[in-house]
């Protein structure tokens, strides 16, 4: 018996099989039993060889799709589900943090990279109609969105690689264009925009930044950035300099900068969740009836801009009152 022939066949049955897999057909154990001469079981074999070397190198599984057919499961495929498409599209519709046009070319892009036209048919029709009337942000006209995106992408990378940049900024009380030099921190997003953390170049800027708004670092809105030039100088910041986006975005609220300090403030209610969902890192120091007390860490006004739209239903404490 020339075993060396029966390899080279058992190879061929493989590949094909892991071919037939990948473009997302079928395999029928009748149908390769039949066309390569073998017996049912002798397919299984090779069925689960190829299985035990896609979840050893991509994490992928075989599924019984119906009697004798296989097919690869999307499950783990390095692809979305159909729920989490869903979820992700969902989200990003809530953000509003593109233009009409940006956001339907991502949804469009999310959903045919993961979903064959079944699952997509469903998604689509959950999505259309907030689609439809997506409404976009004032400012979502002042740049182009592939000039946006283009700027997000240039201040990521001088992020990572520790670049200065040069950017063309316009607040909303600005009618020309300022020139920054910046050592840039983190992206963030908050409230429907995306925002950009740095470091000003500039000393004299700085502190007089630092005067009048108590910010350190800078916060800039992304849209409002025209251009981005990444510099080839690089900075260093040190560990105990390192900017945390996410310890910063835990203490602020409506990326309003400042100095840390403390806050106590009284919540009359039943729903102390939205508490601690807007100002993660408040702590209860004790209840009495239907009203909580709670301290926390702030920067900036954001959190009592935050507190103070609930009203009646919340009560801050003065820092000098007896009270706190």
């Amino acid at each position: 018996m020339d075993y060396s022939i029966d390899k080279t066949k058992q190879e061929q049955r493989i590949l094909e099989i892991y071919q037939d897999l990948l473009d997302n057909k079928e395999v029928d154990i009748d149908v390769k039993s039949e066309k390569f001469g073998v017996d049912k079981k002798t397919i299984k074999r090779d069925l689960t060889a190829v299985e035990e070397f896609l979840d050893t190198r991509h994490q992928l599984e075989i599924q019984k799709s119906k009697p004798n057919m296989y097919k690869l499961s999307r499950e783990n495929a390095g692809r979305l589900t159909q729920t989490e498409v869903l979820a992700v599209c969902n989200i990003l519709l809530n953000s509003r943090a593109f233009s009409k046009k940006e956001m339907k070319r991502l949804l469009d892009k999310i959903i045919e990279h993961n979903l064959d036209k079944e699952e997509s048919k469903y998604v689509t029709a959950l999505t259309g109609n907030e689609m439809h009337h997506y409404a976009e942000l004032s400012t979502s006209k002042q740049i182009a969105p592939e000039d946006f995106l283009e700027n997000m992408k240039n201040i990521a990378e001088a992020v990572v690689s520790q670049k200065k940049i040069e950017i063309e900024y316009k607040r909303n009380e600005d009618i020309n264009s300022i020139k920054r030099k910046l050592c840039p921190l983190a992206i963030m997003f908050s409230e429907m925009y995306f925002y950009m953390a740095a470091k000003i170049e500039d000393k004299e800027i700085e502190e007089k930044l630092r005067r009048n708004y108590c910010s350190s670092p800078a916060i800039y809105r992304l849209d409002r950035i025209s251009s981005v030039k990444i510099l080839d100088e690089h900075f260093n910041i040190s560990d105990k300099d390192r900017f945390e986006a996410g310890h910063f975005k835990n203490k602020s609220k409506f990326m309003y900068g400042g100095n840390i300090r403390h806050i106590t403030f009284d919540y009359t209610g039943i729903n102390k969740g939205m508490i601690l969902d807007q100002i993660p890192n408040a702590t209860e120091m004790y209840t009495k009836g239907n009203t909580t007390r709670f301290r926390a860490a702030i920067i900036g006004d954001g959190p009592e801009m935050w507190l103070r739209l609930l009203k009646d239903a919340v009560k801050i404490i003065p820092p000098a009152s007896k009270e706190a």
